[in-house]
């Protein structure tokens, strides 16, 4: 009877000593960009060209999948669309911008308007 109680004194043990570690694990440390969406990107992004008084926002249209922004629509000049890609990359969590914005012509002329580099640019 002793020996069975013994054994089952150490049985009692063993298990609550290996309940105390189940919650030891090694905590894995994320980059704060991984935890970044698509949405709140684009609204990120969005809120800052408003912010921006030299970009005329009224045009521009920005999308986001997998954490590449998506310009797009039509800019005054080349500056503006320069400032526009320097604005979304400096967002958190955006891998890189694919530019479909076009700049607007002179002469209000809609077959006129020439297409703005076409690039996609990663971040860096």
């Amino acid at each position: 009877m002793k020996k069975t109680e013994k054994y089952l004194n150490l049985a009692i043990v063993t298990v609550l000593a290996l309940s105390l570690t189940v919650g030891c694990t090694r905590v894995r440390r994320e980059k704060p960009e991984n935890y970044v969406s698509d949405s709140w990107i684009t609204a990120k992004v969005r809120g800052a060209l408003m912010k921006n008084t030299l970009i005329n926002t009224a045009n521009i249209q920005v999308l986001t999948y997998r954490r590449v922004v998506r310009l797009g629509g039509s800019v005054d000049d080349q500056a503006q669309a320069d400032e526009t890609i320097k604005i979304a990359k400096g967002i958190l969590g955006v891998k890189s911008i694919k530019n479909k914005m076009v700049i607007k012509s002179k002469d209000n002329n809609k077959n006129s308007s020439k297409e703005n580099n076409n690039k996609e640019h990663s971040k860096k």
